[in-house]
């Protein structure tokens, strides 16, 4: 019986982790297409100023938003992949039990 209760408390706790990291991956996806957002917003704003500044500054900028923002996505890419793998092993462990 105490391991059935034991088991049980087990079970719960790897569903509170497995729950938390479910979150987590949702706001990546909710914060994957704020960046998006951004990106566009930043792109419409150095298209429209390019015809009053000069162009090399709208080339630097457009530039700069891409490196930052190809960084945003391979980091996201692999915290997501980093926390499938958790995902996984939470999974083994409740199938141990």
């Amino acid at each position: 019986m105490k391991k059935n209760y034991e088991n049980e408390e087990k079970i719960r706790e790897i569903y509170h982790k497995e729950l938390k990291i479910q979150l987590i991956k949702d706001w990546l996806v909710i914060l994957f297409f704020l960046a998006c957002g951004i990106v566009a917003a930043i792109y419409c704003g150095t298209l429209f100023l390019t015809v009053a500044v000069d162009g090399k500054a709208a080339a630097v900028t457009i530039l700069t938003t891409l490196i930052i923002f190809s960084g945003l996505l391979i980091s996201g890419y692999c915290y997501n992949k980093f926390l499938s793998k958790k995902l996984d092993k939470l999974w083994d462990q409740k199938k141990l039990l």
